[in-house]
């Protein structure tokens, strides 16, 4: 089939094999009838994400509400990651895991418990039009409002930037990339630097590179950094706090 330059029936063929493949394993899921967790593993880029995606698919057919857990939201972040003997950064390793966490999660979801109360999510949009830098505080299409913690932590983080005329507004075109993370009970917010005016380049393919700027690129970044900052702030408080009253409650005891 290659060798007659029939890639494309090639791919089609083994895309069709491998969905057949998932949707067996989705029935061997079901016929077992006590499975709770299914674990996917492979080297990075050899499609765990996509597989699970469809396996995902499988099961609501079957009737499940499957849930899919990404590895790569468990990262311990740079400064513990391990190097290689190359001195890279080494991501494949499981020490770059936060593992214990991803055990107290694992068991908390076995419990019927949430997990996503500590969560936070920033969705960037278009980072490009300097002079429109803003947070988008809800979705109006779908009637949503966004986290006002991550939105006052960006406003105050634009100011700090050196943002002159920072905007808060609402989504103004179609669905927000934010609201399905807030109908799942994520704090969310999204962040853009991009005329809320309807333009000829707004998803048209004159939306092109050269649009954007390094050094627009490089002070909306600097703004997410200082909302991470401010929300490890926040986290570290709330953990810190914890633990003084766990010392406090242990002496009274």
């Amino acid at each position: 089939m290659v060798y007659n330059r029939k890639t494309k029936d090639f791919i089609n063929l083994t895309e069709t094999l491998q969905n057949k493949c998932i949707a067996e394993i989705a029935d061997q899921i079901k016929a077992r009838g006590n499975v709770k967790v299914v674990l996917i593993a492979g080297p990075s880029s050899s499609g765990k994400t996509t597989t699970s995606k469809k396996l995902s698919m499988q099961l609501e057919v079957l009737g499940y509400k499957p849930h899919v857990i990404s590895l790569d939201n468990y990262y311990v972040g740079r400064e513990k990651t391990p190097r290689d003997e190359n001195g890279d950064y080494d991501y494949e390793c499981l020490e770059a895991l936060d593992v214990a966490q991803l055990n107290d999660h694992l068991l908390r979801l076995f419990k019927g418990e949430e997990i996503l109360k500590n969560c936070y999510n920033i969705n960037l949009d278009s980072i490009a039009d300097e002079d429109y830098f803003e947070v988008v505080r809800g979705d109006a299409w779908q009637g949503t409002k966004f986290d006002p913690e991550l939105i006052k932590m960006f406003e105050e983080s634009m100011k700090e930037a050196g943002i002159e005329k920072p905007g808060n507004i609402v989504n103004p075109v179609g669905g927000c990339d934010s609201t399905p993370f807030h109908k799942a009970g994520v704090r969310t917010v999204t962040f853009a630097a991009q005329d809320p005016v309807m333009t000829n380049y707004y998803h048209t393919f004159y939306d092109t590179p050269d649009r954007f700027s390094v050094e627009t690129v490089g002070t909306g970044l600097d703004v997410v950094l200082r909302v991470i900052d401010k929300i490890a702030a926040v986290e570290d408080g709330k953990r810190a706090g914890k633990e003084s009253a766990e010392t406090t409650e242990a002496s009274a005891e």
